[in-house]
């Protein structure tokens, strides 16, 4: 989401996906330990220590000198943040009041640009606590792999951002980074994209001129496993979205859709190129694009930029930021790196009997810093002109599996095993892009190359250390 000020520099605040849409309380951080006081029936308390005033809403809970329930309260802690939590000191003090002093993974508790949200919840046996980091940040999406790197992007560019997010695919560490890449305080929420109201109640809260939208599931193979939850997020997410926009006089949408909509269609692929949905991933991406498009005709105040981008692939060049996925990596070039990293034993190249030099896929890839440029330059157009658009955004090159191996190998100084195995289900022989519309109409082209791609994807892995289990192969 997007605000001006009065001079140049905008507030932008971008929505995306947060899953958690709890109305919980936020707290401005400036040391590592929380004291919160909990009773039965409660009144609103003040409690402090080094994080200075923290409010709690009563709330039924009770706290108990039971070292049991302090240990079901550290669980439910860790699994809040997904195995963050890498150590704590917790006591009771005087029978009723719980000290916690916290160690997070990648998380400076000292810094206090550092934000944190604490909650009270109810719970079977004694889990009372919901420790939520929300560090800086500021899209829906804004701490995924896409939507940390425009986030930086933005502000460089001289938005102010308010972020959205609830770390459905991402991790509360990235936000360390990019505070060490954004220079000032950083506004973040931590809200379901498909909770309306709290969704509303963010926008209610800042000052908005328009919107980027990062939030979706998006994964070819997994969206055959899951096409409920694909509509229900990918499509039902922007429904909700694009219906706050309008309850708030918000029209100016930068949307992040896929060339995955160009299914098997004959490279290079023009925006006008015949569309071929060919999952539901690829559909609910298409069905997003619809609603907008009606939305525009309904509505002629809207402007929406559609940006369908090819193969993200890198990370920052500072190491700071980069993909970060919860599950198994699903992309080619995270994989490459786990197996550099001896996280996996090899990579799985599905198939070397296609219709290419090397028999391998042939694949459009682009810097995700190229990407998040190319959606301020969108944004900025969007702005500035009355007319809405749809771009492509990728290099116009096609890079084999088999060459993405070897340029990996090289830039990591380290040789990558991998096996042949059949081909998936929906994989295309070959796909690129062409992208002279959006070098005409917004300036932009890619600038970063493949070998520039895997350094930066190297230098990320190797310092995050990302791990995951390596797939079955399909």
């Amino acid at each position: 989401m997007t605000a001006h000020s009065s001079r140049v520099s905008r507030r932008q605040s971008i929505a995306g996906l947060g899953i958690a849409g709890l109305s919980l309380m936020l707290v401005t951080a400036c040391s590592t330990k929380i004291r919160a006081t909990t009773m039965e029936n409660p009144p609103p308390t003040e409690a402090f220590s080094g994080f200075g005033r923290i409010v709690l809403k009563p709330v039924r809970s009770v706290v108990p000198a039971d070292p049991v329930v302090l240990q079901r309260i550290q669980g439910n802690l860790d699994k809040e943040l997904d195995g963050s939590l890498k150590t704590w000191n917790a006591g009771p003090q005087n029978g009723r009041v719980l000290t916690i002093d916290p160690v997070i993974e990648g998380v400076d508790f000292k810094d206090p640009a550092t934000r944190v949200v604490l909650g009270p919840l109810t719970g079977g046996s004694g889990i009372l606590l919901r420790l939520v980091i929300t560090d800086n940040e500021g899209k829906t999406g804004a701490t995924g792999y896409i939507g940390s790197h425009a986030w930086v992007a933005l502000v460089q560019a001289g938005w102010q951002v308010v972020g959205v997010d609830n770390f459905a695919n991402s991790h509360p560490s990235v936000l360390q980074g990019l505070a060490r890449l954004v220079p000032g305080p950083l506004e973040f929420e931590r809200v379901d994209v498909c909770d309306a109201q709290a969704l509303a109640a963010t926008f209610a809260r800042h000052r908005v001129d328009a919107v980027m939208h990062f939030a979706a599931l998006k994964s070819v193979s997994e969206s055959l496993q899951r096409p409920l939850d694909y509509m229900a997020i990918n499509v039902g997410g922007l429904l909700t979205l694009t219906q706050v926009m309008q309850d708030h006089g918000v029209h100016r949408l930068v949307f992040s859709s896929t060339a995955a909509l160009y299914g098997a269609s004959p490279p290079p692929l023009a925006e006008d190129a015949p569309l071929e949905m060919a999952n539901p991933y690829a559909r609910s991406k298409w069905m997003g694009e619809r609603l907008l498009a009606d939305q525009l005709l309904a509505y002629p105040q809207w402007r929406v930029a559609t940006l369908r981008y090819f193969n993200p692939a890198g990370a920052h060049e500072s190491g700071l930021i980069g993909e970060l996925p919860r599950g198994p990596a699903d992309n080619l070039m995270p994989c490459l790196g786990e197996v550099a990293l001896g996280r996996r034993p090899h990579l799985w190249v599905y198939g070397q009997d296609y219709p290419t030099p090397d028999g391998t896929g042939l694949r459009d890839y682009l810097h995700v810093q190229d990407i998040a440029e190319g959606h301020v330059v969108a944004l900025a157009h969007l702005m500035a002109h009355p007319a809405s658009f749809t771009l492509n955004l990728g290099r116009g090159e096609a890079v084999s599996v088999l060459q993405m191996i070897a340029a990996y190998s090289q830039a990591s100084g380290r040789t990558l095993p991998y096996r042949i195995v059949p081909r998936r289900a929906g994989d295309v022989a070959a796909s690129w892009a062409d992208c002279t519309q959006a070098e005409r109409l917004l300036g932009w082209k890619a600038q970063r190359d493949i070998a520039a791609m895997c350094r930066d994807s190297w230098r990320w892995l190797s310092a995050a250390q990302t791990s995951s289990a390596a797939p079955t192969p399909i």
